[in-house]
């Protein structure tokens, strides 16, 4: 089974494991253009998505993702982004 565990942030961690067995890890530094509601947060967490999805790509298939779970944050821009990059993740994985 791999298993690709996420540390999401706009620096996010990331690990990729095979039975057990680390198989690579790193950080993607993932930009954006805006702060602007909605849509500068939506087009940071899409173009995020992709970042991580390029990860998964590299090793062909990811059986399981383990997301750390977002909490209540002090800046609600980031916030906004940290859930809406969960749905990202999520809906370019199944398309």
């Amino acid at each position: 089974m791999i298993v690709l565990g996420l540390d999401l942030s706009s620096h996010t961690g990331w690990s990729l494991f095979k039975d057990g067995n680390l198989l690579g890890f790193g950080i993607l530094n993932i930009k954006h253009q805006s702060d602007e509601f909605p849509w500068g947060i939506y087009d940071w967490a899409i173009n995020a998505a992709d970042e991580i999805l390029k990860v998964c790509a590299q090793y062909n298939f990811v059986d399981k993702f383990v997301i750390e779970q977002t909490n209540l944050g002090r800046n609600r821009i980031h916030q906004t982004f940290l859930e809406w990059l969960h749905f990202g993740i999520l809906h370019k994985f199944f398309q």
